[in-house]
């Protein structure tokens, strides 16, 4: 295992690196391996380390996917991830914000809780980790963060509410760290049934998530038509 470790920390030094939250299911895993296909190291963000080793155990042939502990509404856990990828990679290339919950449909929960549940997860939590990994992001040579944003349409108050907001916060961080070369997008998810529109919504957060210096910051990416058509 340790011999596997050390070939890992040798490669990582020649490809790109890259962390997704929430990526133990959903879009959050199909990015990840979009971006594992594409030759990136993937860590797999999950708050869940048992679901992390199953996603990790069932990434595509070849890929380079490690499950890490990361609950997104937990500053300990957060600032213990940007240790652990200071120490063992030295830097981070591309943060994929894809952690996110629903909870409108949660009859058990007030209102007040849906949304504060809400905006911890989808918000909050997206701007911790991003500030948390700056430092490392600054490192890279074309560092690039991505987040998931509202599925179109819908009418989820805290769910919708929640993402305004990370829409919000991803035009005021592109703004703010357009001096440091950092690029930020958002990415609104493909509104097809089952996996073909995780695998559309992959695809475009890859095609974000890779951009060159000559790339975007600051906008709010939907798949073309023609392309789903592809």
């Amino acid at each position: 295992m340790r011999q596997d470790r050390t070939r890992q920390d040798r490669t990582c030094q020649d490809r790109r690196l890259a962390l997704v939250t929430g990526a133990h299911r959903g879009p959050g895993l199909a990015i990840a391996s979009a971006l594992a296909q594409a030759g990136v190291q993937i860590l797999l963000g999950c708050r869940s380390r048992e679901r992390g080793h199953a996603a990790a155990a069932a990434r595509p042939e070849g890929a380079w996917m490690e499950p890490v502990h990361l609950d997104v509404t937990d500053d300990w856990s957060i600032a213990a991830l940007r240790e652990l990828v200071r120490r063992e990679y030295g830097r981070l290339d591309i943060l994929v914000n894809a952690a996110e919950v629903a909870l409108d449909a949660r009859d058990d929960l007030l209102p007040r809780e849906r949304f504060e549940r809400s905006f911890a997860v989808n918000a909050t939590g997206a701007a911790a980790v991003t500030e948390a990994m700056l430092p490392l992001l600054t490192r890279s040579e074309a560092p690039c963060v991505v987040n998931l944003l509202a599925t179109p349409g819908g009418g989820a108050p805290a769910y919708l509410a929640s993402k305004a907001a990370l829409e919000a916060l991803t035009r005021a961080e592109a703004a703010r760290l357009k001096g440091l070369g950092v690029k930020v997008n958002g990415i609104r998810p493909v509104s097809l049934p089952g996996p073909a529109g995780l695998r559309a919504t992959a695809e475009l957060a890859r095609r974000y998530a890779l951009l060159g210096p000559d790339g975007p910051s600051g906008t709010v990416a939907m798949a073309e038509p023609l392309a789903l058509a592809g």
